[in-house]
């Protein structure tokens, strides 16, 4: 796969490049978790522990839920990580081809602090401009 190099059955798929800016500009510019205030997992004090949405409050996504549009979104995806909607092929087949990458950018947003990201997000890119580079 090249840096412009589309999946050949959606011609309307972003490249890996642009999943990677997409995702950037959404979070950057929205500076917040899409986090849920209500919670099924608890801590070792009993306490609810607040988890990462798709599709949070006040119109918050997180680096997936950006991708997501709006006629593929079901609130049936929430409380499952990348990985687990693409073993049980729930993951849209659009994005199915990034699914490590789509790991990465779950990981940025959900295990780090808004203030990271720009670091992160910079790193991340420069490695699959790397990548992509040398095919």
């Amino acid at each position: 796969m090249t840096l412009d190099n589309k999946t050949s059955d959606d011609s309307s798929s972003m490249t890996a490049i642009e999943i990677i800016d997409k995702v950037t500009e959404h979070l950057l510019n929205q500076n917040k978790k899409s986090i849920s205030t209500y919670s099924m997992v608890q801590d070792e004090n009993g306490q609810p522990v607040p988890g990462c949405l798709y599709r949070g409050e006040d119109g918050l996504k997180c680096a997936i839920g950006c991708l997501i549009k709006d006629d593929e979104y079901s609130f049936d995806i929430e409380g499952y990580t990348v990985l687990e909607l693409y073993e049980s092929k729930r993951l849209f087949k659009r994005l199915a081809p990034y699914v490590e990458l789509l790991l990465d950018l779950q990981s940025i947003h959900d295990d780090y602090e808004p203030s990271e990201w720009p670091r992160l997000l910079k790193k991340l890119r420069e490695a699959y401009v790397k990548i992509y580079s040398h095919e």
